[in-house]
């Protein structure tokens, strides 16, 4: 068995998360990823966090995590010299992947346009906030700002979130969820592509708006608003029965989708008498009573811990969760049962655990983990072996500052 990835050679030129990540994901299937910092690294690299909370370069989490399985070189693409070099890459890449604001590797020959005169079959996957045209395209961008582009934090953490902190703004999902997304649209649609040069022969632009990714999240929302001239918002994202409901020990989401889940929760909770009413036998009856059915919902809730609602619920079919902590997500006896969570060993950060990838090939399973690059480490390597440069060019490239 091999990856499934592992004839496709990608040239990653982007930084902090979501042009990392999709690189990642090519990565960890096999993919054979040269990642392009600049001479001073990936600003990933400055953003923690670190071991026992001492900054270093070589260990940060969040650069150590979005890397595995990369080749990594240094590269200054500003100057002429490191331009011919990225020309050279790109003429033995199929995948181009970068995230520069737009306009950029035009202004130094280095576009869609010029790059696919030498190398046809290229497949030039640019991940940007607004995408390549419109009149956001040359808007400045930081994860807060694309995210709330979307939609969905006007919304978030929706019913839970009102439930706790009614009086507090719109959020933003936690860390850098939303760039994730749109590296996983990123890895998608390269694949896409490749599936299509396969017929064709040729390579082809594809523009990534993580703003138009990330209204996916809330299609219905938005579509509730087309049709319905709904505006959605914390207070409104819920259920006319069940929500997000406080336990003894954490909180519970509670969906009640049919008459027989209904009858299932009913009998969970002990078949109080309140419950048992006529009326509320079927959907419109509940509905029609949802605020009265959800206080009792709520003062029920209160009584158990979260594991006794979520393993009662799944013994009678209902749709219930617990709402994990980070701790207990880890301690995972699911997750620990299919090795989700290995151990990478870093020469500067040492053992770290990190996810797997979220699925899972039969006949093409995904790479050992190897950690993210050193800075500049496969220099040699891409330079010297692939490229046929000698070591004195490289000691000459290295003074002059081009890698």
């Amino acid at each position: 068995m091999s990856a499934a990835l592992k004839d496709l050679k990608v040239l990653e030129v982007c930084s902090w998360y979501a042009g990392p990540y999709c690189g990642k994901l090519l990565a960890d299937m096999g993919a054979d990823v040269v990642k392009v910092e600049p001479p001073s690294g990936d600003p990933a690299r400055r953003a923690g966090p670190f071991p026992k909370d001492v900054p270093h370069p070589e260990r940060s989490g969040t650069f150590l995590y979005l890397n595995t399985n990369k080749l990594g070189i240094t590269l200054s693409l500003q100057t002429t010299t490191g331009q011919k070099l990225f020309r050279e890459l790109a003429q033995q890449a199929d995948v181009l992947l970068e995230d520069f604001p737009p306009g950029t590797l035009e202004g130094w020959g280095l576009g869609y346009e010029a790059l696919s005169q030498i190398a046809r079959r290229l497949v030039f996957i640019s991940i940007t906030p607004f995408g390549q045209d419109g009149p956001y395209r040359d808007f400045k961008a930081y994860p807060l700002n694309t995210f709330h582009s979307g939609g969905e934090g006007y919304t978030i953490p929706g019913s839970l979130g009102w439930l706790l902190y009614s009086e507090r703004s719109p959020l933003k999902a936690a860390g850098a969820a939303g760039e994730y997304y749109a590296g996983t649209m990123g890895a998608v649609a390269t694949l896409m592509a490749i599936a299509a040069r396969r017929q064709s022969g040729m390579g082809q632009r594809v523009d990534v708006s993580k703003q138009e990714a990330l209204i996916n999240l809330s299609r219905i929302e938005i579509e509730k608003y087309f049709n319905q001239g709904l505006i959605e918002s914390r207070a409104t994202r819920s259920f006319p029965i069940g929500g997000s409901f406080q336990c003894k020990d954490g909180f519970v989401q509670i969906n009640i989708n049919s008459d027989a889940m209904w009858r299932g929760l009913v009998d969970l909770m002990g078949n109080p008498q309140w419950a048992c009413k006529e009326e509320y036998a079927v959907r419109e009856g509940r509905n029609a009573a949802g605020e009265l059915i959800n206080a009792e919902l709520a003062q029920w809730a209160l009584s158990c811990s979260k594991h006794e609602i979520y393993y009662g619920g799944q013994a009678r079919g209902l749709a219930i969760t617990p709402y994990l902590t980070p701790e207990e997500v880890y301690a995972s006896p699911q997750l620990a049962s299919r090795s989700y969570f290995v151990q990478v060993q870093h020469p500067e950060a040492g053992a770290l655990r990190m996810p797997a990838a979220p699925y899972r090939l039969s006949a093409s399973p995904g790479l050992p983990r190897n950690p993210a690059p050193l800075l500049g480490q496969h220099n040699q390597l891409v330079f010297g072996e692939r490229l046929g440069y000698s070591a004195e060019d490289l000691v000459r490239l290295r003074s002059a500052g081009v890698i």
